[in-house]
């Protein structure tokens, strides 16, 4: 039992990776029109937690290979294990649960619809996770401002289609993402 559960997360967490990486919008689609099954959310959990964990290998493990003294890359490697357990608390407490709850507000807002409408703010909890996937490349040098914009496609594309708004709509629904985006992009070329 205990097994199959397992199986059925795996594959179903394979599927929409698979998915948002090749097919993002069908995938989006997908997930809109999905049944609301309250184990679901372990697809997009298990996507945050994956994407924490390769940001943080990707942020301290070329330091640690490119630093020329040993002390200092024994310090990076204490560094990268104490990222690698407070990351996901960020990932999940500082940038899923709030955009959930952002997101559903001026989603709800922009479409009219029901701000208590659990069912809309479920799917929006999963699509915001699952869209964390480009995360994963984060394990790359410097990927991460690549992911960060990748990333706000397809959350644009996942409020559009879970709130049925125009692009003008997603637009005002993602914007606060978009707007510490811009300011981290600039902020990490000394612009700020």
């Amino acid at each position: 039992m205990v097994k199959e559960k397992i199986m059925h997360v795996g594959a179903h967490f394979s599927a929409h990776v698979h998915g948002m990486f090749l097919h993002p919008k069908a995938t989006i689609r997908r997930v809109v029109r999905e049944p609301i099954e309250y184990r679901d959310l372990w697809v997009p959990l298990l996507t945050i937690l994956v994407a924490s964990v390769m940001s943080s290998i990707g942020a301290h493990l070329w330091f640690i290979a490119l630093e020329g003294s040993i002390f200092m890359a024994f310090l990076r490697a204490i560094g990268l294990i104490v990222d690698l357990f407070l990351r996901p608390f960020w990932y999940i407490f500082v940038v899923w649960l709030p955009l959930a709850f952002i997101f559903h507000f001026l989603g709800s807002i922009v479409s009219g619809k029901d701000i208590m409408d659990f069912v809309t703010f479920h799917k929006s909890l999963k699509l915001i996770g699952i869209s964390m996937v480009p995360a994963f490349l984060n394990i790359l040098p410097y990927f991460s401002i690549f992911t960060g914009y990748w990333i706000y496609m397809l959350f644009f594309w996942s409020m559009r289609e879970n709130y049925g708004t125009h692009d003008k709509g997603a637009f005002i629904i993602t914007l606060p993402y978009l707007f510490v985006l811009i300011l981290g992009t600039l902020h990490r070329f000394g612009l700020l």
